[in-house]
């Protein structure tokens, strides 16, 4: 029985490569082919009590290399992005770099990325179903700020919202113990973000509002605000304010 005599390793050399390299998608992997150089490196320390490894396995450690570099690049990318996949890659492998395997034994390599067959069809079924919750996602936060710039800026649109909403119901429930449970903590929630001149002023209005159907509570506000206008000099708002007071006393 003839055995082959191993070959040592000399001047660079090649080999075409072929892997499977994952994305960030379980299931869905790009292909990448091209070619892998590899050669003695003619820099560096080598350790005297260990051989140079033959040819066969610097070529082994120069592909297992170049497979690690495009793993570490590939997998945080999305199938889609084979583009930037290809260009990381080409960018990655320009230049000589020692093996993990063996430190005399550098390489580099030129890789072009794909995805073909059975992967290309999953990454459009995974893009065509990203897409899907992307735009649901969109709608529903376009209802929420549409609800609360439109129906819950203020006491009366929420009030219309309500009748509105419910009046298309089959069974309506139009309990306004349910509306000031739930949708009046609301409006004043989004009140809430408004500037401070706004919100002072629906303050004020949604407290003439509770006490215009009492008069000695009217009166109470009335008194309260004439003496902060004194309190703060304007004596001109204070003035108006006590003969308002006098004409519904």
């Amino acid at each position: 029985m003839r055995v082959k005599r191993e070959t040592k390793l000399g001047r660079a050399r090649s080999v075409k490569a072929a892997m499977a390299l994952p994305t960030t998608v379980p299931g869905i992997a790009f292909e990448g082919r091209g070619r892998v150089w590899y050669q003695l490196r003619r820099s560096g320390v080598h350790n005297a009590n260990r051989p140079h490894p033959n040819a066969a396995a610097a070529r082994a450690a120069a592909l297992a290399g170049a497979k690690a570099v495009a793993r570490s690049i590939t997998e945080k990318l999305l199938p889609e992005e084979v583009f930037e996949a290809e260009q990381q890659l080409t960018m990655a492998l320009a230049t000589w770099m020692p093996t993990p395997t063996y430190s005399d034994v550098e390489f580099r390599g030129r890789m072009s990325v794909s995805l073909t067959g059975p992967d290309l069809v999953r990454s459009e079924r995974f893009s065509e179903a990203r897409r899907a919750g992307r735009l649901e996602t969109v709608l529903a936060e376009d209802a929420v700020v549409s609800l609360s710039e439109d129906h819950l800026s203020d006491i009366t649109r929420a009030s219309l919202w309500w009748l509105r909403q419910y009046l298309s119901q089959p069974e309506p429930d139009l309990s306004w113990e349910t509306f000031d449970q739930r949708v009046r903590p609301l409006v004043a929630k989004v009140a809430h973000s408004k500037d401070d001149v706004e919100r002072l002023a629906h303050i004020l209005l949604a407290a003439t509002g509770r006490m215009s159907e009492d008069p000695g509570l009217q009166q109470k506000l009335i008194w309260v605000l004439r003496q902060s206008f004194e309190l703060v000099e304007w004596s001109d708002l204070a003035e108006m304010t006590d003969e308002l007071g006098q004409q519904t006393g």
